[in-house]
C-alpha cells in the first residue's frame, strides 16, 4: 500500500513529537545499552495530515535501522523533531511550512555508490539474516504518500543522517478521547509473524 498510494482511509491530524514520545519509550527497551540517546523535540512542532501508524513506522524503522548501524561499537544515535522552513527552490515546490523529524547515527555509514540505491526496494547493505531491503523503501514510500521528502547524508565511517520533512496543517485535531467510564475488554490471542527479527521484537515490546 505505501508503494501503491491505494490506501483509502481518511488521514488525521496528528502531532508527530506525541508519536514520537510514544516511539522513544519502545526503543529505549530494544536498543542496547551501548547506543546512547540524545533527543531533542520542540513541543510547538506543527500538526501534520497523516496516517499515524505510518508515521509511527516511519521513526520505527530509521532509529533501528541507525541503532543497527551500531551494534558492534556502541555509539550515539540522536533524534530531533522541529518546525522547518519553506523547501528550497530546486524542489520546485511552492513554499509550505514543515515538520522536520531527523535520525542520525555515529555507526558504520553507507559508501557513496550505495547511498543513491538505498531507498531501492530489496536493496540492503545488511549481510544475509540481518535485512530484507524493505524497511527504508516503506519510509521512502510513506513519505512520499504524505507529499514529503526524505534526504541522507553519510559518511563511512562517521555514521548517516537521514532526514524527512512533511508538510504541516494549521487544522486542529479532533477531540477523539473516550469517557472514563468507558472500558474495552475481551480476550483473544495474537499471533505476530514477520521474517525480520528486530520487527518482531519491536512489536512484541507494543503488544505487551
Amino acid at each position: 500500500l505505501s508503494f501503491s498510494r491505494k490506501t483509502k482511509r481518511g488521514k488525521e491530524i496528528v502531532y508527530v513529537q506525541s508519536i514520537l514520545n510514544e516511539c522513544i519509550k519502545l526503543l529505549r527497551a530494544s536498543i542496547p545499552v551501548t547506543v546512547e540517546i540524545e533527543i531533542e523535540i520542540d513541543e510547538d512542532t506543527l500538526p501534520i495530515e497523516a496516517y499515524p501508524t505510518q508515521i509511527h513506522q516511519v521513526i520505527i524503522y530509521l532509529c533501528t535501522n541507525a541503532a543497527q548501524a551500531m551494534e558492534d561499537t556502541g555509539g550515539t544515535l540522536g533524534i530531533r523533531l522541529n518546525n522547518s522552513g519553506s523547501p528550497s527552490e530546486d524542489r520546485g515546490a511552492h513554499p509550505v511550512n514543515c515538520v522536520s523529524l531527523t535520525v542520525e547515527d555515529t555507526g558504520t555509514g553507507i559508501p557513496a555508490d550505495q547511498q543513491e540505491r538505498i531507498f531501492e526496494p530489496y536493496f540492503t547493505t545488511k549481510e544475509v539474516g540481518k535485512g530484507t531491503g524493505i524497511g527504508l523503501s516503506v519510509v521512502h514510500g510513506i513519505v512520499k504518500n504524505h507529499g514529503g521528502w526524505i534526504d541522507l547524508e553519510s559518511e563511512p565511517g562517521r555514521g548517516t543522517r537521514v532526514s524527512v520533512m512533511l508538510p504541516a496543517t494549521r487544522k486542529q485535531a479532533a477531540d477523539t478521547e473516550r469517557a472514563d467510564d468507558e472500558i474495552i475488554t475481551g480476550r483473544g490471542t495474537v499471533l505476530l509473524i514477520d521474517d525480520e527479527v528486530s520487527v518482531v521484537k519491536m512489536g512484541t515490546v507494543m503488544l505487551e
